[in-house]
C-alpha cells in the first residue's frame, strides 16, 4: 500500500512540477490563447467556416480573425497582454514552437502590450517581431513591406538582416526582398508634392509628388476630402481634383501604415473668368 501511495504522490509531483514549469515559461493564461475583450465594427473569425466574431470568443492554432472596414478587436493574452487589430487587419495564429503566442500578419496594422513571462511573436513577410519582456510595439503590413515601430522595451528582429534588434523611438521599414532601414520614430515622413501654379484656368486639377512606398495620400479642398491616392512601390502619387472659381486651400497628407501624418498645403486661385478683349478702332478725319 505504501509503494502505491509513493508512486501516486511521485505523479503528482511530475504533474505540479510539469504545470509549474508551463506557467514559468509561457506565463499565466497563457493557455487560454489569444481571447477576444472588446469589439467595434464588423470582425470575422475564420477556421472551418466564416463567422462573426463575439465577445469571449478564443482563437487556437491556425484560425483567423479579420476586422473589416471599420472593425476592431481588442484581444487578451497571458498576464495582462493585450493585441489591437486596426481596421481592415487579418492575422493568423501560429503553432506554438515552446516560445510563446505567434501570429501572422497577412495585412493591416497591430498595437501589442507585452508583459513579463507571455511573450509575443509576430510573423510578416517572413520576418518576425519578438517580444519576450515589458514592451509597447506596433506592427503594419502594407505593399509587400513590413513597418515595425517600438514605443517601450527592445523588440528582437528576426529575418532583418543586420538589425537584430528595436529599441523604443526606433522605426524599422523592411521591404520584401529589399534592405530594412532603420528610422528614428521622429523621423519627418517623406512628402513631395509638385504644387500647380498660384492661379489655374481648369477646374479639374492633376496633383502628384512622392512619398514613402505603402503610405496612403489624402487630398482635401479647403477642409473638406475630395481624393485618395496609394504611394507605389516606387514612391510616387498621383489624383485629380476639382476646385471651385475663386481661392482654393488644397492639403496634402500623407499617412503611412504605422498611423503617423505629415500635412502639406498651398492656395490656388481658380478663375474661370474669359479675358476681356478691347479693340480699339481708328477713326479717320477727325
Amino acid at each position: 500500500m505504501r509503494d502505491v501511495l509513493k508512486v501516486l504522490a511521485v505523479a503528482v509531483a511530475v504533474l505540479l512540477l510539469g504545470f509549474l514549469g508551463y506557467r514559468g515559461l509561457f506565463g499565466e493564461g497563457a493557455a487560454d490563447g489569444l481571447r477576444v475583450s472588446e469589439l467595434q465594427g464588423q470582425v470575422f473569425v475564420v477556421g472551418s467556416e466564416r463567422t462573426p466574431a463575439a465577445l469571449g470568443d478564443v482563437l487556437g492554432s491556425e484560425e483567423t480573425l479579420e476586422s473589416g472596414e471599420g472593425g476592431r478587436a481588442v484581444l487578451s493574452f497571458g498576464s495582462g497582454g493585450e493585441l489591437t487589430l486596426e481596421p481592415e487587419t487579418t492575422i493568423r495564429v501560429l503553432p506554438s514552437q515552446g516560445d510563446g503566442l505567434r501570429i501572422e500578419l497577412d495585412g493591416g496594422r497591430i498595437q501589442a502590450t507585452v508583459r513579463d513571462g507571455s511573450p509575443l511573436g509576430v510573423v510578416s513577410g517572413g520576418r518576425e517581431v519578438r517580444a519576450d519582456g515589458e514592451a509597447a510595439f506596433q506592427v503594419a503590413r502594407s505593399e509587400g513591406s513590413t513597418y515595425v515601430s517600438s514605443e517601450r522595451g527592445t523588440l528582437d528582429l528576426r529575418g532583418f538582416g543586420d538589425i537584430t534588434e528595436l529599441n523604443a523611438d526606433e522605426v524599422v521599414v523592411a521591404p520584401d526582398g529589399g534592405s530594412p532601414r532603420l528610422d528614428p520614430a521622429s523621423r519627418a515622413l517623406l512628402l513631395e508634392v509638385e504644387w500647380p501654379s498660384d492661379a489655374v484656368r481648369r477646374e479639374r486639377l492633376p496633383v502628384q509628388g512622392r512619398a514613402d512606398p505603402g503610405s496612403t495620400v489624402t487630398l482635401r479642398v479647403d477642409g473638406e476630402q475630395v481624393a485618395l491616392a496609394e504611394v507605389d512601390s516606387e514612391g510616387e502619387w498621383q489624383a485629380e481634383v476639382m476646385l471651385k472659381e475663386g481661392p482654393n486651400v488644397l492639403e496634402v497628407e500623407i499617412r503611412d501604415p504605422l498611423g503617423r501624418t505629415q500635412t502639406m498645403e498651398q492656395v490656388v486661385d481658380l478663375d474661370t473668368t474669359p479675358p476681356q478683349l478691347t479693340v480699339e478702332v481708328a477713326v479717320s478725319g477727325g
